[in-house]
């Protein structure tokens, strides 16, 4: 039982260093099942890029999404400082995460949308 409490608090310090599951799972040898449960209060520590502007981010997505700034959360990654991706600039202002709460019917109507989106832009 120690050695359960010892890698939950081995994990929590981890997640709350910014590793992802999978970074942590390979310094904590526990099923991703007990991650999820163990982490599921922890936050991510929140990141500021260098160039980020993040006002600026949030107004452009609550203004194509149509949405109330209250209904958009913005979930920050690690800085990289020289990404292999080509949409940077002032103009790039991050992607866009949906979740779906309790309809696999309308779940599966979004991935096809985004599918044909792929398709067409030929970027798959």
């Amino acid at each position: 039982m120690q050695s359960k409490r010892r890698e939950h608090e081995q994990a929590i310090a981890f997640r709350q260093q910014g590793l992802s599951y999978s970074e942590i799972r390979h310094r904590v040898p526990v099923a991703k099942s007990s991650l999820s449960i163990w982490l599921r209060q922890v936050g991510l520590p929140e990141w500021q890029h260098e160039k980020a502007n993040i006002s600026a981010a949030q107004d452009f997505w609550v203004r194509s999404l149509g949405i109330d700034r209250e209904r958009l959360r913005t979930y920050l990654k690690r800085h990289n400082p020289s990404p292999k991706r080509h949409n940077v600039g002032a103009s790039y202002y991050g992607t866009m995460r949906i979740r779906i709460r309790r309809s696999i019917d309308l779940s599966h109507r979004i991935a096809g949308w985004v599918q044909e989106l792929i398709d067409w832009c030929g970027v798959g």
